[in-house]
């Protein structure tokens, strides 16, 4: 009995574990799925890159589709597209319900739970056990002049134009301070040797005189400081108090004007620690069946990218999240897993992980290593733009190439780095995965 017990436990361990997901062959189901949302006459386009998301879910096998769900499913997801892009038009509460309900409506048939979040305007979508599947998220991350403003921040140059009259009024009341504090020092040096010289009367008229001159600057300077200069400073200070509370709330209370709580991304980071790879690339097959692989969920670490010539070797997650970019890099999961035959977009840190990367050149060599094989690559191209990053790579290619990419420009930190570097990898060895 106890033994039963105990197998039981184990069983159930093992099939808690997130990232045993057998991988499948799409379907003839899944297949018309994407036939219909890539139609001409389909009313919405869907990018690319959120149909290479539906994708990857939809191999993890987890989805099972009969024929009428189909339709459901793409009727279902029509609605909820045309409905929220009249709601960008006018934000009323019956586009925002009808777009809701349908999106949760399309979810509950391939077992995903759409959440919308309401300060982007956009839908995202968790599986069954919370890990995010179809992320809103832009693939190449903004920073700096470039970064896409929403209403919580829109105002920000204001903020800051305020901030420097603030700044540029109090160095004017310390020149002031220090030119009157000087004067004083100098007509203290003076006094007894002028009213040594000077009889009495001169020195009360000079006295008069020298009163009336400072009644007129530092008096009057003195009122506009009380009156002007010390209220903006505390409308200010109260501004930026009011500031740093509507960001961390904004959200919210976008949320509660659209009559619906919004819950931000919720994804799981328990296995964000990466942990070391072993394989044998000498005995690996040249080919690998879809179902013979498992498919790495959100936040999980699932390979080691490594480069001799560059001494870097940097864990890669499933997700490019600030959480995953912050112990190492982060494939976006609108992207492809290598043997795949298709693109394959990992992004890093220029300061830590993928630091190394600014002595890249052509014909180096990086040697990726995953649950289920070996692969290799060589760089053939290197790019650096600063601007139309969605230029810049194709997720809608057939080829297999690994894109890597990096905040430019090296060897600064002031968090303003608008340009991107990619790096562009053909593949030159490793099994392929037969879909």
């Amino acid at each position: 009995m106890k033994r039963i017990i105990i197998t039981i436990m184990a069983a159930l361990f093992l099939l808690s574990m997130p990232i045993a997901v057998s991988a499948g062959e799409l379907d003839e189901n899944e297949k018309q799925v994407f036939k219909q949302l890539t139609n001409e006459n389909f009313p919405v386009k869907i990018e690319t890159r959120y149909l290479n998301q539906l994708e990857n879910y939809m191999i993890r096998d987890d989805v099972s589709m009969v024929k009428e769900d189909v339709e459901d499913f793409v009727s279902s997801l029509r609605d909820a597209l045309l409905a929220q892009k009249a709601y960008k038009k006018e934000k009323s509460i019956s586009n925002f319900k009808k777009m809701y309900v349908n999106a949760e409506k399309a979810g509950s048939i391939i077992g995903l739970i759409f959440e919308y979040d309401s300060t982007v305007g956009k839908f995202y979508a968790l599986d069954s056990e919370g890990y995010i599947v179809i992320d809103t998220v832009s693939p190449i991350k903004k920073t700096g002049d470039d970064t896409v403003t929403t209403d919580a921040n829109s105002w920000n140059f204001s903020v800051e134009l305020f901030f420097a009259i603030a700044v540029g009024l109090c160095v004017i009341g310390l020149l002031a301070n220090f030119r009157r504090w000087n004067r004083k020092i100098r007509a203290k040096h003076r006094k007894e040797y002028d009213d040594e010289e000077d009889d009495e009367l001169e020195v009360a008229s000079r006295k008069t005189r020298k009163a009336r001159r400072q009644t007129f600057t530092y008096m009057n300077f003195k009122e506009i400081l009380k009156y002007f200069y010390v209220p903006i400073i505390m409308g200010l200070i109260v501004i930026g108090v009011g500031y740093a509370v509507f960001r961390t709330t904004s959200d919210l209370w976008n949320s509660v004007a659209n009559n619906f709580l919004n819950t931000q991304p919720i994804y799981l980071t328990d296995d964000l620690e990466a942990k070391p790879f072993k394989g044998d690339e000498k005995s690996q097959r040249k080919e690998i069946k879809l179902s013979g692989i498992t498919v790495p969920k959100f936040s999980q670490h699932y390979g080691e990218l490594a480069c001799k010539e560059l001494e870097l070797d940097v864990p890669v997650f499933w997700g490019d999240r600030p959480e995953q970019l912050a112990v190492g890099a982060g494939q976006y999961i609108g992207s492809f897993l290598p043997g795949y035959g298709k693109t394959i977009l990992i992004g890093a840190h220029n300061t830590t992980y993928f630091s190394a990367l600014e002595k890249v050149k052509s014909g180096d060599e990086f040697k990726f290593t995953t649950t289920y094989g070996i692969y290799r690559y060589k760089v053939v191209d290197m790019k650096v733009t600063g601007k139309d990053f969605d230029k810049a790579y194709d997720l809608a290619s057939d080829k297999e190439q690994l894109v890597l990419y990096t905040c430019y420009p090296y060897g600064t930190l002031n968090g303003t780095k608008t340009k991107r570097m990619f790096v562009y990898l053909d593949l030159v060895s490793g099994p392929t995965i037969k879909k």
